[in-house]
Parts: structure tokens; sequence; C-alpha cells
């Protein structure tokens, strides 16, 4: 399986509901978002849901990451599979 990218979830103090991440594996983290932002402007079912997220209100950054989460699954999915 993939090493998870979702790291420790930190609360800020000021702002209510507001959260961000922080720690865990930087390297792995920065190549999905790369491969999420290009899959949220070129790829068909993903361009999808990320357009879905962003239309129903979500922020765009928190559109990317769940784009980033669901790759991880897809992932996670191949390799189980044992599809290349």
């Amino acid at each position: 399986m993939l090493p998870p990218y979702a790291e420790l979830l930190r609360i800020i103090e000021t702002v209510e509901g507001v959260r961000r991440t922080t720690g865990g594996r930087v390297a792995v983290r920065n190549a999905l978002y790369l491969v999420a932002m290009n899959c949220a402007r070129s790829d068909g079912q993903l361009k999808d849901f990320y357009k879905r997220l962003v239309l129903n209100g979500k922020p765009r950054k928190v559109a990317l990451t769940a784009l980033m989460r669901k790759l991880i699954i897809i992932l996670n999915m191949m390799i189980a599979k044992n599809i290349h």
C-alpha cells in the first residue's frame, strides 16, 4: 500500500473548524499535489469530480485535497489488483 499522505490534523485556534495538515511525508504530498492539479485540469472523470466539489461550494484547496485522497484510493486499488 502507498504510505498515507494524510498527516496529523491540527485545528487552528483562532478560527473554528479550519484545519491544516502538518508533518508527514512532504515528498509524497508534493507529488500528489502536482498530480491532482494536473488531473483537475485535464482528466475527464477526476476533472468532473473536482468541478462538482467547487460548484457545491467547497474551497478550491479543499476540493484539491479531496482529489488527492481519491488518487490515493485509486492507486491503492491498482496495487491491490496488480494493475499497471
